[in-house]
């Protein structure tokens, strides 16, 4: 039996600092990739040249993704994607964590356990660390992994995610015109597609620094603080916006269930009776009861 044909994929923006040992951490995998792929944003340092030099030193193959205009870390993995070519399973990267040395071989395991043809995403939990790789915490541990997860919130870190040719090719075709992550649409069309599978052991070090584009989700009142800001801001997340994109492109291959609560999810700006049969009677369901009513209150008042 033939090996999956593994392809890293990797988003850089002023990652020097960091990027040799992420980089070193791909190639001490007990599974080797095959491929890296690598978009670079616009960095002013010399990120690509670092990848480029690594490739040739360790003997991986690099592509990197011809610059263009700024697209931002959820547009740019996109784009790596697209570029990536043929490939059994895909890994996102970013630019600043170092992967555990069994990261590779523990995703290609469970991602080939699922027929190839349903769209896979596998994701695990990860090892918060500081910028010098000192522990901090453990990753939030999701409780709940469903499209009526996806619909709401996003729980999956791109960064853990590993997914299959099936998955691949709906996340890369025609983008959507909005999203807000790339792992939160990759979560959102695997649970409305597909299967999604996960792993409670963390499966690399994410490192938080001054420099993160994104980082690990506050803790406690910070947390709560966080919750309220967006909600009572004029910043919310535009979730019902993502879900009729996720229409727009994958209408006909969502499921029955999926199909129906995307549309009862969306329906509600458009009229307030559609609105509270929504936020009353949606089938949705997120890590808690608290979350799950604050969601229900923002369906109720157009803040979804």
């Amino acid at each position: 039996m033939t090996s999956p044909f593994v392809t890293i994929l990797l988003a850089t923006y002023n990652g020097a600092r960091h990027l040799p040992e992420q980089l070193c951490s791909l190639a001490g995998q007990t599974r080797r990739p095959e491929k890296l792929v690598v978009r670079d944003d616009g960095s002013s340092d010399d990120s690509i040249g670092l990848v480029r030099e690594w490739g040739t030193a360790v003997g991986i193959p690099v592509h990197v993704v011809p610059a263009g205009e700024r697209l931002g870390p959820a547009r740019s993995f996109l784009a790596a994607l697209r570029a990536a070519g043929p490939a059994d399973i895909y890994f996102f990267c970013d630019q600043d964590d170092v992967w555990l040395p069994e990261k590779v071989a523990r995703a290609v395991d469970a991602v080939t356990a699922t027929p190839a043809d349903v769209p896979h995403l596998h994701a695990t939990r990860l090892e918060i660390v500081d910028e010098h790789l000192q522990p901090l915490r453990a990753g939030y541990l999701p409780t709940e992994l469903s499209f009526a997860s996806a619909a709401c919130e996003s729980v999956l870190t791109g960064c853990t995610m590993a997914f299959n040719t099936a998955l691949a090719r709906l996340l890369s075709g025609d983008p959507p015109r909005f999203l807000i992550m790339h792992d939160w649409w990759a979560y959102l069309v695997a649970t409305a597609c597909g299967h999604v599978s996960y792993d409670a052991r963390p499966s690399l070090l994410y490192r938080q620094h001054g420099a993160n584009t994104l980082g690990a989700s506050p803790q406690g009142l910070a947390n709560l603080r966080a919750r309220l800001a967006s909600f009572l801001g004029s910043e919310s997340v535009p979730r019902s916006l993502q879900l009729l994109e996720l229409l727009r492109l994958h209408g006909n291959t969502l499921s029955a269930p999926a199909h129906r609560l995307a549309v009862m999810l969306t329906a509600g700006s458009r009229h307030p009776a559609l609105r509270w049969r929504a936020a009353l009677f949606a089938p949705i369901r997120r890590q808690s009861m608290s979350s799950t009513l604050s969601t229900r209150i923002s369906l109720l008042t157009n803040r979804f």
